[in-house]
């Protein structure tokens, strides 16, 4: 009931909810959860699959007075949502982000932490579990971590006293919170006292399980102290704790290079630039795409030119996620006649997702009997086939087109067979029953 109550009361508040994730079947397992045990409808619980529209979506949400409550998808068709979850964090301080996961190694989850998620929820997830993990980020289950979001609230609103009075009240029943000791160096640093800031900082740093959000809270301090020699010690333990942040490792390199060592600079600048270069190709090379969409049906040439800068931007990484982007460019350029070009594209898509190999296969055939190979086309229907025995039998205008592919190389036994499929299907299809027709007549 305490869960209960807890989400209840978000809900209450006409508190929204944004999902990030291009999973359906936890999509679909959250708005159930919302709808029959809040009667809250889809209209309050925004899903994207597309991590740049979601970006792009935040901008308006950041003036609202209740902030939503995030559920994020580490994983979003296949690529890591970090991006996502800074930028969250960054322009909705105060929003509660859950961070949905079904395997991640330690290092990995911690730089989802630090990068601002409130909590982990394990795949896969029941009604039940949901309910608890959503009610222990809106309502923390420790007196530390439930002071720590209360004061952050008051910081930011300017009532830096009162964040200092529930730290002290904190401290008088529990004297080792490194939460509270955290606190107070927040409302220190916010009234810009550093010496005291660092002071709760350290202790917080002494009594935490986890030591990465006050070392940065101290790293900080020392920084804006001028302090280098005691702000790289900080991000130092950071570093060994995890080791997976861009952002620290560009101050430890400036740090370095301020101090007249340039090459262990850039080796920490080259070790950022390994970290970020997938994530900011990813999101650059999703934009790109949904441009070359806008351009698509009116501008072909325009639509073809972004959907080859998208592929160009992912370089030899490209992965299942940009299967859609290749299959598109195919299309395009089978449309204008370059079926040479869309073979060379459909081949690049061979092997991103094995499961679909089969689709791939097609298309390439498809491409091929359009330019009158039709040997190499059947050679790669056949593969298709092979890849999916039974991929194509619920599609009327494949099953016709593989027939007609067969029927080119005179294979009459194979052309019979899906021309009868496609007209099991739909016993009306005209070019389908002319074919039956001149293969009975054969």
């Amino acid at each position: 009931m305490d869960a209960f109550d807890t989400v209840f009361h978000h809900v209450g508040k006409s508190g929204q909810f944004t999902i990030l994730s291009s999973d359906v079947s936890f999509i679909s397992l959250f708005r159930h959860l919302l709808q029959d045990t809040f009667a809250v409808g889809q209209e309050r619980a925004a899903a994207y699959s597309n991590p740049s529209v979601f970006l792009s979506s935040l901008s308006g949400m950041n003036s609202v007075r209740r902030p939503p409550f995030f559920v994020m998808d580490r994983l979003v068709a296949g690529k890591e949502s970090t991006f996502a979850v800074k930028s969250v964090r960054r322009l909705i301080p105060l929003a509660p982000i859950l961070l949905v996961t079904d395997d991640a190694d330690a290092k990995r989850l911690m730089a989802y932490l630090e990068a601002g998620a409130d909590g982990v929820l394990r795949k896969p997830a029941t009604p039940e579990t949901l309910l608890v993990r959503m009610a222990q980020v809106l309502d923390p289950p420790t007196a530390g971590a439930r002071t720590k979001r209360m004061a952050s609230r008051l910081i930011a609103k300017g009532e830096h006293r009162q964040a200092l009075q529930s730290a002290w009240r904190l401290l008088a029943e529990e004297p080792d919170c490194a939460e509270a000791f955290q606190v107070i160096g927040d409302a220190q640093l916010a009234l810009g006292n550093l010496a005291q800031a660092a002071e709760a900082y350290l202790n917080a740093c002494r009594r935490a399980k986890l030591a990465l959000e006050p070392l940065g809270r101290l790293a900080e301090v020392y920084r804006m102290d001028g302090d280098l020699g005691r702000q790289l010690k900080c991000l130092q333990a950071m570093e060994r704790l995890c080791d997976l942040n861009p952002d620290r490792k560009v101050d430890m390199g400036g740090i370095h290079y301020a101090q007249g060592q340039q090459g262990t600079a850039e080796s920490f600048f080259a070790a950022a630039q390994r970290l970020t270069v997938h994530e900011l190709a990813d999101y650059a090379s999703s934009v790109l795409s949904r441009i070359g969409d806008v351009y698509a049906e009116a501008e072909p040439q325009q639509a073809e030119a972004y959907y080859r800068k998208s592929l160009e931007t992912k370089g030899p990484r490209l992965d299942s996620g940009d299967m859609a982007t290749i299959n598109r460019l195919g299309l395009h350029l089978r449309r204008r006649g370059d079926w040479r070009g869309a073979v060379r594209e459909y081949k690049r898509a061979l092997g991103l997702d094995p499961s679909q190999d089969h689709i791939v296969l097609y298309n390439i055939a498809m491409a091929l009997a359009e330019g009158k190979e039709h040997e190499a086309a059947a050679k790669y229907a056949t593969a298709a086939l092979k890849a999916s025995p039974d991929g194509f039998k619920g599609n009327a205008t494949a099953c016709f087109n593989i027939a007609h592919v067969y029927h080119k190389v005179d294979d009459r036994p194979r052309a019979a067979e899906f021309a009868d499929a496609c007209l099991a299907l739909e016993p009306r299809h005209g070019q389908a029953m002319v074919l039956r027709d001149m293969l009975r007549v054969h």
